[in-house]
């Protein structure tokens, strides 16, 4: 059974950070470029990064950057097609994934909720031992370690993407609120809302 855990930080430049140890030592972390070709379409970046995590091979969890708003229409777009990807992958081969918004993962880093990317960068290298200067890798590295606190917060009841009860110890440890992304493949959604009654066409 993998014991790897994959941490990422959504984008066309894309960081990934893992462990295969159940803690963040050691880990590995790279930066996969997604951007299409001159001659490739705009599918292409996520045919790569769908690749990329075939590539893993096993996983026992994967974790995200959750990002509830962005500033430029493009940018939600990719955003939003590499973590469909992600869901869709892990759906299919049943592992367990989570997001973990962006304010959480910055005050696990440093803090404080709204830290720039040079105060993420050097709190990586000073308390991670990230050697690194690129801010796509140091974020990366600090949802893995926010992920790692939210394991062992649940160890007695699972891990926040594997149960109910290791879910609610470890937001509750991380003080991250309920994120909008938890779910165990699997899991079947309740039956949809019953659709609303139509505005009348003549309304005069």
């Amino acid at each position: 059974m993998s014991t790897r855990i994959l941490a990422i930080d959504p984008g066309t430049n894309c960081g990934l950070a893992w462990t295969d140890t159940g803690k963040i030592e050691p880990f590995q972390v790279t930066v996969l470029n997604l951007q299409p070709g001159r001659h490739e379409g705009g599918g292409m970046r996520f045919l790569r990064f769908l690749q990329a995590l075939e590539g893993f091979g096993g996983l026992a969890a994967v974790y995200y950057e959750e990002v509830a708003s962005h500033k430029g229409v493009a940018a939600a777009h990719v955003y939003g097609g590499i973590v469909a990807t992600l869901q869709t992958y892990c759906e299919t081969h049943s592992i367990p994934y989570m997001g973990i918004p962006v304010a959480t993962i910055k005050r696990h880093a440093t803090g404080k909720g709204n830290a720039n990317k040079e105060k993420m960068i050097a709190a990586a290298q000073t308390k991670l031992g990230y050697a690194g200067t690129d801010d796509d890798e140091a974020d990366a590295l600090w949802i893995l370690s926010c992920a790692m606190e939210g394991h062992r917060a649940g160890e007695n009841g699972g891990s926040p993407a594997g149960g109910e009860k290791g879910k609610a110890t470890a937001l509750a440890e991380l003080e991250m609120g309920e994120p909008d992304i938890v779910c165990i493949p699997g899991d079947v959604p309740g039956p949809p809302d019953p659709p609303r009654e139509p505005f009348p066409r003549d309304c005069g």
